[in-house]
């Protein structure tokens, strides 16, 4: 059973038809520029945009709240 109120990491990148270790790498590479605060989807988005990641600009720009956030979990739990 699917939770829309908290999907999983790999739920959330299947529906947006896009790789779950892409989008966290990408993720990651956006954190590391400093250019936005990673909870500023939009700030985000406008940074993947403009570092050349379409896949993470338009999971960003297609996803929901939840699914962001999941993602974005997902790429933290990678870097500890």
């Amino acid at each position: 059973m699917i939770d829309a109120d908290n999907p999983s990491p790999e739920t959330a990148a299947e529906q947006h038809s896009a790789d779950l270790n892409t989008l966290c790498t990408q993720f990651e590479a956006v954190r590391r520029t400093g250019a936005t605060n990673m909870l500023d989807a939009r700030g985000v988005r406008d940074a993947a945009e403009q570092i050349g990641f379409d896949e993470l600009a338009e999971f960003v720009r297609a996803s929901s709240h939840e699914e962001y956030a999941a993602v974005l979990k997902e790429m933290g739990r990678r870097r500890e």
